[in-house]
C-alpha cells in the first residue's frame, strides 16, 4: 500500500519481492483497501506525507488499514519530524492489543533505494525459513541493515535544558575539568554550608600582572567575614601558591612554569591574577 504522492517505489518493491523470494505474492493497493486481516501489508509513506492533517477520508483510510491488518510494517523517512507520528501511534496501537504492527525509518540516503531495507525488516518480522520473528518493531535502517532505537541519556543537553530552565543548581563534578575554570562562592551570604565551586570567567591579563595555577591556598580569617557578610568583597582568598601559567608583557622577573606565592583577588579559583609586585618564587628547596 501506499500513502501520498505515488513515486513509483511501491512498484519497485512488488518487483523485487517477485524477484528475490518466491514466498510471497505481492499486490498493490491504495491506503485502507484491505480485505483480509491475514495478510501482510506494507504501508510504504512517500514524501512530506504526514498524519498531521488527514481528511476525514484518509483518516479512515489509515484507521481501516492499521486496525484490520494483523501484520503490518510501516514505512516512513526520518527526515521529516511529522511523518515520525506514525511511530508514536503504532506504540499506542500495540499497547492496546491491536497485532503486531512495525514502523520503518529511512535516512535521506536510503530513500532512493529503499527496497534492501525494507526486505530486510519483513525478512526479520515475517520470517519464512522456520526462524522465531524479531521481538523488536521499530526500525531505522542503515542502508540494507537495520538498527534498533534506544533511548541514551544525554547529561550534557540535559545538564543545558536544566541550566536554561531552573534556578542555580549545585552538582557534584570534577574539580578539573578541561576548558574550564572554577572560583569559589557562597549561595547565601552568612551560611557557611552554602559554599560552592562555579564557573570563573577571568579577567583579562593585566600589563604588570601574573597568571597562576592555583595548588594551595590559604584560610585566612579575613575570609570567613567575607563569608559571614559582615565585610563587602566579591571574591575569596588573599594567599595562595601555585604555578605560573601566563606573565603580563612588562613583566620580567617571572616565568611561566615558575613556583610562586601571591597574594591575588581571589585565591579560592583553579586560576588567579596577582600582581606580580605581590607574588614571590619560591625556593627550589622547598
Amino acid at each position: 500500500m501506499q500513502y501520498g504522492t505515488p513515486d513509483g517505489s511501491a512498484k519497485w518493491l512488488s518487483e523485487a519481492i517477485s524477484t528475490e523470494t518466491t514466498n510471497w505474492k505481492p499486490s498493490i493497493y491504495p491506503l485502507g483497501e484491505i480485505y483480509s486481516c491475514s495478510k501482510h501489508v506494507v504501508v510504504l509513506q512517500t514524501g512530506i506525507t504526514s498524519l498531521r492533517d488527514l481528511t476525514v477520508d484518509v483518516f479512515d483510510k489509515a484507521k481501516r488499514t492499521l486496525l484490520n491488518a494483523s501484520h503490518l510494517l510501516w514505512v516512513y523517512h526520518l527526515d521529516s519530524p511529522d511523518a515520525q507520528m506514525i511511530v508514536g501511534l503504532t506504540r499506542s496501537l500495540r499497547s492496546e492489543g491491536f497485532g503486531r504492527i512495525a514502523t520503518l525509518g529511512l535516512e535521506a540516503k536510503d530513500i532512493e533505494k529503499p527496497t534492501p531495507a525494507i526486505l530486510a525488516a519483513m525478512d526479520a518480522l515475517w520470517p519464512v525459513d522456520g526462524e522465531r520473528s524479531c521481538k523488536e518493531l521499530d526500525f531505522r535502517a542503515c542502508g540494507s541493515d537495520l538498527v534498533v532505537p534506544r533511548v541514551t541519556n544525554d547529561t550534557v543537553a540535559n545538564a543545558f535544558v536544566h541550566k536554561e530552565t531552573h534556578e542555580k543548581t549545585i552538582s557534584v563534578q570534577p574539580f578539573y575539568q578541561s576548558g574550564r575554570r572554577f572560583k569559589l562562592e557562597i549561595a547565601s551570604p552568612g551560611s557557611l554550608d552554602t559554599l560552592y565551586f562555579a564557573d570563573d570567567n577571568v579577567g583579562m591579563l593585566g600589563d604588570d600582572e601574573i597568571e597562576i595555577e592555583v595548588k594551595a591556598t590559604g584560610l585566612n580569617f579575613k575570609d570567613i567575614v567575607v563569608a559571614m557578610c559582615q565585610l563587602a568583597q566579591p571574591w575569596l582568598g588573599i594567599e595562595c601558591s601555585g604555578v605560573i601559567s601566563s606573565v603580563g608583557k612588562n613583566v620580567s622577573s617571572f616565568t611561566v612554569g615558575q613556583r610562586v606565592v601571591a597574594l591575588p583577588e581571589g585565591a579560592f579559583s583553579t586560576y588567579a591574577l596577582s600582581r606580580a609586585a605581590s607574588a614571590a618564587p619560591i625556593p627550589e628547596n622547598i
